[in-house]
């Protein structure tokens, strides 16, 4: 019976398991067909823009087809005035042609006679170069026989320093061998000794005899063996000196063999010298005899040319003359003509102008359709994305106002200073004097800030002008006392500064850090009326923090590589977003879906309770909280001064976000930059998630209607 009922517990708990694992797979379907349907709606979208385009583009090539046949009529008109004018030219032209004709066959006539002088002259260059090139062939045809000789001789030598090498390897390497089968022979004498000695010392008791008998054949076998050892010995000692006996004959048969060849080669050199003294007088004689007819030839030729010359010169006169006529009259025409041609070319530069601007015009009408249509489609993406907040006018500077110097407001200061957001604080507390000693504190160590500017403030005038203010004042809890009293207290007093705040600062950015976060927020705003944008709370952005520090420690990776939100109320009713948490690029949500949720077996949502738990175990060691609080609030406010637009987690009104419909102010991603808030984003969650947000909100809501404004 145990058994059976064990086992029907054991289906029924699979049974459940399988339809949560239905519910969830439910769950990821419609979330896939509700970002189809979305898909669907901006395909749709981006198609009838580009309706709209196309019919622009139709619009725009009928207008450029329009111009294109006005272009083509004004260019025929253009077309037969230019033919006129080539006409006109031609005759021109052809007039001129025939006076160059007649100019060119005089110079053709001139240039012929000049080419033929300098051909002579190159003619004779040409032999004397020849006659040159031949002397200098000759003599390195000489050279390079003594080259080859000299190769001859050395490759010889090389030869026969190879052959001797080789000889005395092959006598080195005899000698090994021989010292080898000496070794070799010793080691077989001593092995046989060792042996018959091993066999002695175990028979000396029965053949004391027969041992005697035989250390005399060992001791005659030594002999032998060292008389063939000295024997062979007698002969390596012979064959070395053979070898050095051949060595020495060959050394002495290549010394008379280079005194022969050294002999014979200056014999050779004393012939070739006399043969060239022969050959460069004989050269000498002929040129001098070229010599002078050259200068008999030139001396005619110059004079000839001379004569020609003069004629010339008459004639080309005379045919100057009747030129210069003819110049004139041509001359005139020209000037008329050119005349015309420079109106005509104004005319068509005009023209030109003109369409070229209507080009440029057209193209900066298609870029600036197509920057709109860009505009319009980031704008599109960007309404998906988040909601924009409107922007606020700005406070010049980089004051921070503090309204408390507790733990919170002082660690706020502390942070600021030493991460070097700003060095222009003003401290503010009711309580005069722990101010002002707060004040002189932080200012003896001035000499390690650059520029520290802490103001002494008397009244909550000296907040005036700050660009950030800090709210960090509010009730402390008593023992007995309920957290409503204390939310109670703490909007009293914020009720009481916030006006006095807003009046010395209207511009500047409000930071709510007074507990209970949220709700303080949403009295301020209420009270102030101040934009969204300029007044909110850190809200999650320290629990956000904790979340990605404990993934990060349970990993073993860095806090600054990983990913991860938590939005809702600050504190117990905050909700993890499971969904966004990644790790180096990887979505948790792809290798755990129930990640985070009651069917996890890995049991992840035990960190989002030590996030929630963390502050508590602060206080009840410490008494409060104040650190990690300071180092999110210069977080936020670096974010105001860099201009950054980086997306946090703070709280500010939710209505119309997640299906909220009241004022709730929560958690949710925001971009933060010099305006505040400038958006917020319109997150992506689960069912779960949804689930926990509304119940979050619900609660925060309640809180709100308890607090009397």
């Amino acid at each position: 019976m145990k058994k059976q009922i064990e086992d029907d517990i054991r289906k029924q708990q699979e049974e459940a398991f399988k339809a949560k694992q239905k519910e969830a797979a439910l769950k990821r379907r419609k979330t896939e067909e509700a970002w189809r349907k979305k898909e669907e709606s901006l395909k749709k979208k981006k198609q009838e823009d580009a309706l709209k385009k196309k019919q622009e583009k139709l619009a725009l090539e009928k207008k450029q087809k329009q111009d294109a046949l006005k272009k083509k009529r004004e260019e025929k008109a253009q077309k037969k005035k230019s033919e006129e004018e080539a006409r006109r030219k031609k005759c021109a032209e052809a007039i001129k042609k025939r006076q160059r004709n007649d100019a060119l066959k005089k110079k053709c006539e001139e240039e012929a006679l000049r080419k033929k002088c300098e051909e002579m002259a190159q003619k004779k260059k040409l032999e004397e170069e020849a006659q040159r090139k031949k002397c200098e062939e000759e003599a390195l045809k000489k050279k390079c026989a003594e080259k080859a000789l000299e190769k001859q001789r050395k490759e010889e030598a090389l030869k026969k320093m190879c052959e001797e090498r080789a000889l005395k390897k092959k006598c080195e390497e005899e000698a090994e061998k021989k010292k080898c089968e000496e070794e070799t022979l010793k080691k077989k004498c001593k092995e046989l000794a060792q042996k018959r000695k091993r066999e002695n010392e175990a028979q000396r008791k029965k053949r004391e005899n027969e041992a005697q008998r035989k250390k005399q054949e060992n001791e005659a076998q030594k002999k032998k063996c060292e008389e063939e050892a000295n024997k062979k010995k007698c002969e390596e000692l012979a064959q070395k000196k053979k070898c050095e006996e051949l060595a020495q004959k060959r050394k002495r048969e290549k010394a008379a063999q280079k005194k022969k060849r050294e002999e014979e080669a200056k014999e050779k050199q004393r012939k070739e010298a006399l043969k060239k003294k022969r050959d460069q007088l004989a050269l000498k004689k002929k040129c001098e005899d070229l010599k002078k007819q050259r200068k008999a030839d030139t001396i005619k030729k110059r004079l000839e040319q001379e004569k020609m010359r003069k004629e010339r010169a008459l004639l080309n006169k005379c045919e100057q003359e009747q030129r210069f006529k003819k110049w004139e009259g041509e001359a005139r025409r020209k000037r008329l003509q050119a005349e015309k041609l420079k109106r005509i070319s104004a005319e068509k530069a005009l023209i030109k102008e003109c369409e070229e601007k209507e080009k440029r015009k057209a193209e900066e009408l298609k870029k600036r359709q197509l920057e709109k249509a860009l505009k319009e489609q980031n704008e599109r993406i960007r309404c998906c994305l988040f909601k924009t907040l409107e922007k606020q006018e700005m406070q010049p500077g980089c004051k921070v106002s503090i309204i408390g110097t507790g733990a919170v407001g002082m660690a706020c200061a502390i942070t600021l200073l030493s991460k070097g957001v700003t060095n222009n604080i003003t401290l503010y507390d009711t309580k005069k004097d722990l101010c002002n000693a707060e004040r002189m504190d932080l200012l003896h160590g001035s000499l390690f800030v650059d520029g520290l500017n802490i103001k002494k403030a008397e009244s909550i005038k000296s907040t005036k002008d700050s660009r950030v203010v800090v709210v960090a004042t509010g009730a402390k809890s008593k023992p007995d006392e309920s957290r409503q009293n204390v939310a109670q207290h703490s909007a009293n007093i914020i009720k009481q500064v916030m006006p006095e705040l807003v009046k010395q600062s209207p511009k500047a950015i409000f930071l709510i850090v007074s507990d209970p976060t949220d709700t303080m927020a949403w009295v301020a705003r209420k009270v102030t009326n101040l934009p969204y944008a300029r007044c909110f709370s850190p809200g999650c952005h320290l629990d956000t923090a904790r979340f990605r520090m404990l993934i990060a420690h349970i990993v073993r990776v860095s806090t600054q590589s990983v990913d991860g939100y938590i939005i809702g109320g600050h504190g117990g009713s905050s909700v993890p977003l499971w969904s966004t948490v990644m790790v180096g690029g990887i979505p948790f949500n792809s290798l755990l879906p129930d990640i985070g949720t009651e069917i996890d077996p890995m049991r992840w949502s035990n960190v989002h309770m030590e996030v929630v738990k963390a502050a508590e175990n602060v206080s009840k060691v410490k008494g409060y909280t104040n650190w990690g609080v300071g180092l999110s609030v210069t977080d936020i406010i670096s974010a105001i001064f860099q201009d950054s637009n980086r997306i946090l987690t703070l709280s500010t009104n939710a209505k119309d976000m997640c299906d909220i419909e009241d004022e709730v102010f929560l958690s949710l991603p925001c971009i933060v930059n010099k305006w505040g808030l400038q958006a917020v984003i319109h997150p992506q969650l689960t069912e779960w998630e949804l689930k926990m947000l509304r119940k979050s909100a619900e609660i925060l809501l309640k809180a709100q209607c308890k607090v009397k404004i």
